[in-house]
């Protein structure tokens, strides 16, 4: 849950206008807005009608807020006739299904969203503004329960003080305010614990189930040659510790290279320059050739021309056939990054994302990876970010699903997500299922990969405070649901689809294509 307070302190009335973010997958639970004595509660309506019902009453002279969703993981929200003098007091809170990377879990909350480069493709007023002379401040309390009560918690953003209690561990920052220049991370490591499971709670028509597995598959014997492509981003954003840890990282990253792969280094900002002109062999004069230009990288060149840079890199053809990868280490502020995502997809290549910084564009780094079949890293400079991008580079050659499914209890009316072709080692695979009636019985998930399978398997198990209580997990499987319908009905914009209340059916109010 957020809450925050503004106050008008000018001489009139005004409409103030702020954009925010939130994680990718976080989901809306609610949304309340006090202004003086009153108290507004948000309600899903279609696009187009909010936007006439806010214009109406902000012509009345009433109080009134409008909030959208701009692009994945930012909101904009709009409250009008705010009075000389008043506060407004914002409380929203959203949910986030958390999800193991080999025995780690991170939690962060982002407080800020950094400039992009580049033409946005979000309306005027929602294009957040940047002052770097004003200070917003915040505080925060975390509590951790349930498997990860015992972890070990590292805070790599703030200075934090950690407390244990009889039920809970508490963080909390240890100076009472900190500025929002950065996002709040928490990495939380566990070992030995159970980190499969399914959860059943109730649902409008029936129950809804959410199963997590964590798959392990376990090394190729003899891992295949490839053609790596690896793109870094030297802009003005990535200075200091970001640029420097990833030049560590890459000096690694050449030594784990094998005779038999080929490679090409490709550095940027608003321009690009690459190491060879096609992809090279790993042969003792190139590799030296690759450590000289990686210890000669700075964040010196400019802006953030990524579309450029990548197409370079898909053009870096290679010698025979083998698989064609690559791995982009950047800071991700950019504008028109949905175009960078669709060319990637044309290029047949898998994309392996690292989002680096404190305020990483988290929409385009995971849907850039995820949409070509590679995998998402977020880490930030304190992390051990060259450990992390290293690790990641691994994950490139590592063993990965060909054939990857679950097997859900009988009486199932739904399940989703349908595809899970791009499944790799140590990572979260999270599904959903509906039930008309209460589900029994154990979901498996089995995967073929290489020469082995595996088998993993959970217990749907009812928490005996949530059978009872209006249905967080529902909502959560509500927005999961989305994507899903989008590709099955066509449908243009999917404006909200969300559990009203446990005794109502779930309203889904969608904007058609002409031809539906």
């Amino acid at each position: 849950s957020v809450t925050q307070t503004y106050r008008n302190d000018s001489q009139a009335n005004i409409e103030a206008v702020y954009t925010f973010p939130l994680p990718l997958d976080a989901v809306l639970l609610a949304f309340e807005v006090t202004i003086g004595e009153r108290v507004l509660r948000g309600t899903v309506v279609g696009k187009k009608d909010a936007e006439e019902r806010y214009e109406n009453a902000i012509g009345d002279g009433d109080a009134a807020v409008m909030l959208e969703q701009a692009e994945p993981g930012l909101y904009t929200m709009n409250v009008g006739n705010v009075m000389p003098g008043e506060r407004v007091k914002v409380c929203l809170r959203y949910g986030v299904v958390l999800r193991w990377s080999g025995d780690a879990v991170r939690f962060f909350m982002p407080t800020t969203v950094a400039p992009r480069y580049g033409a946005s493709p979000l309306a005027p007023h929602q294009v957040p503004e940047s002052a770097i002379t004003v200070e917003n401040r915040f505080g925060l309390k975390v509590r951790i329960e349930g498997l990860l009560r015992n972890a070990r918690v590292e805070c790599p953003s703030h200075a934090v003080v950690y407390r244990d209690t009889d039920d809970a561990a508490l963080v909390e920052l240890d100076a009472e305010r900190a500025v929002m220049d950065r996002d709040f991370v928490l990495m939380l490591s566990a070992q030995g614990v159970e980190r499969s499971y399914a959860i059943a709670d109730r649902d409008p028509a029936g129950h809804v189930v959410l199963v997590s597995f964590q798959p392990m598959i376990g090394g190729l014997a003899k891992p295949e040659p490839r053609s790596v492509k690896i793109v870094v981003d030297c802009s003005g954003s990535m200075a200091g510790d970001s640029i420097a840890q990833a030049k560590r990282a890459l000096s690694s990253i050449v030594e784990l290279l094998r005779p038999a792969d080929q490679f090409n280094i490709i550095a940027f900002g608003s321009d690009s320059s690459a190491l060879f002109k096609k992809q090279a062999a790993c042969t003792p004069a190139n590799l030296e050739r690759a450590r000289r230009f990686c210890s000669e990288l700075d964040a010196t060149l400019g802006g953030t021309e990524i579309g450029g840079a990548l197409e370079r890199a898909y053009a870096s053809g290679s010698k025979g056939e083998m698989p064609e990868d690559v791995l982009l280490i950047t800071d991700g502020e950019v504008g028109q990054w949905q175009q960078v995502v669709e060319r990637a997809v044309a290029s047949k290549h898998r994309v392996f994302t690292v989002g680096v910084g404190s305020s990483v564009a988290e929409a385009f780094v995971r849907t850039l990876a995820e949409r070509t079949g590679g995998v998402c890293e977020l880490v930030s400079p304190n992390e051990d970010m060259a450990g992390r991008i290293t690790r990641h580079f691994q994950r490139m050659s590592a063993t990965r699903s060909t054939n990857a499914r679950i097997t859900w209890p009988g009486g199932a009316v739904e399940r989703w997500p349908k595809d899970l072709r791009h499944v790799y080692e140590g990572d979260t695979v999270i599904a959903w299922a509906r039930y008309a009636k209460k589900p029994k019985g154990e979901v498996a998930f089995e995967l073929e990969a290489s020469d082995r399978a595996v088998r993993q398997t959970a217990q749907i198990r009812f928490e005996p405070d949530r059978e009872q209580a209006t249905s967080t997990l529902a909502r959560l499987a509500a927005a999961m649901r989305l994507p899903e319908l989008d590709a099955k009905r066509g449908v243009k914009e999917a404006i909200a689809y969300e559990l009203v209340s446990r005794w109502t059916n779930y309203l889904v109010v969608l904007e058609r294509a002409e031809s539906e």
